[in-house]
């Protein structure tokens, strides 16, 4: 009995260190595969590359985040310098002295300001007189509704043109103000202001007119040609010998007003001109210029429609016809 449990003994003893030598040999067999496999298979040795590299082009696009953030900073519009927009009374006196010839551009000296004209002197052998050429704020002295064609044109028989630029339009009007009283009386002191204003440099140009012979002609377009009824009448500017309004209007009612009762009291030639196609606004203040005229038995005044096709843009023949018409018709 003892015999046989040391045999069972030595037995499994024998098959144990047999299953491990042998366990042994096949996990040395198995590195052995799998180096081999690495040192000949390139995509591994890709992959190991490519993963490094990913990790320092990771490191690099970071990098390049950073100081572009860095930079997109620097741009930021609270960083930035915005420029003012340039005066648009600037650049009307810069538009006209590109592009028209330097010897018609003649400054007026009011007060400290020069204020730009364009001289254009008579081409005929007779002198009738002088033209002067109020356009509408925000409209240069070159503005081609009307007074350009006129400027051309009326050198040709007799006349010498003084286009006058005009001054910004004035802020704040008509007034946005809630109440009504509120609205005439802020809409009452900008124009008021303005009116002041403008009256200086009409009075200048108008001095400036006495040089050349004849007589002295005012033609206004728009707001104008409103605000000049309260000029004359006024006494803030010299009158001249007659005087032509172009779609004369105002942007409220209160001045409208006022303006067509001055011209009803102004003893002066008047041709009011309006046209088919036109702002509504001189409809409705073309209507009380004619209803304060009639009322006051004002004699020197002449109103006419003119046809167009453009709206605010007056036919350059028929605006002369109607002009030389109403001048024959008042003796000159």
């Amino acid at each position: 009995m003892t015999r046989h449990c040391l045999l069972f003994s030595i037995l499994f003893i024998v098959i144990a260190f047999s299953s491990l030598t042998t366990n042994a040999f096949a996990a040395q067999q198995e590195d052995t595969v799998n180096t081999n496999q690495e040192q000949n298979d390139p995509s591994a040795q890709k992959s190991e590359e490519k993963q490094e590299g990913s990790e320092v082009g990771n490191k690099d696009v970071t990098a390049n985040s950073e100081e572009a953030s860095d930079s997109n900073k620097s741009h930021l519009r609270s960083n930035i310098d915005i420029v003012a927009p340039v005066n648009a009374l600037t650049t009307k006196k810069n538009d006209l002295k590109h592009y028209l010839a330097a010897e018609i551009i003649q400054p007026v000296l009011v007060g400290p300001e020069d204020h730009t004209t364009l001289v254009t002197t008579n081409n005929a052998i007779n002198n009738k007189g002088v033209m002067i050429l109020l356009p509408d704020w925000q409209q240069t002295a070159a503005s081609p509704k009307a007074l350009n064609a006129l400027r051309k044109s009326f050198p040709d028989q007799g006349w010498t043109t003084i286009a006058v630029q005009p001054p910004n339009k004035p802020e704040n009007y008509p007034s946005y103000a809630i109440e009504q009283t509120a609205r005439d009386e802020e809409n009452s002191k900008t124009l008021g202001d303005y009116q002041q204003q403008l009256a200086k440099i009409i009075a200048a140009v108008t001095e400036n007119a006495k040089g050349y012979p004849g007589i002295i002609l005012v033609v206004a377009e728009g707001h104008h040609a409103a605000l000049l009824l309260n000029i004359y009448q006024e006494a803030l500017a010299e009158k001249p010998t007659a005087f032509i309004m172009l779609s004369a209007h105002l942007n409220d009612i209160q001045a409208n007003v006022s303006a067509a009762k001055n011209l009803s009291l102004l003893e002066l030639p008047v041709l009011d001109l309006y046209l088919k196609a036109d702002n509504p606004l001189v409809m409705s203040s073309m209507k009380l210029r004619k209803k304060f005229v009639n009322q006051e038995l004002k004699s020197n005044y002449r109103q006419k429609k003119i046809y167009n096709t453009h709206t605010g843009y007056y036919p350059t023949e028929s605006l002369i016809k109607e002009i030389n018409g109403w001048l024959k018709s008042i003796g000159w």
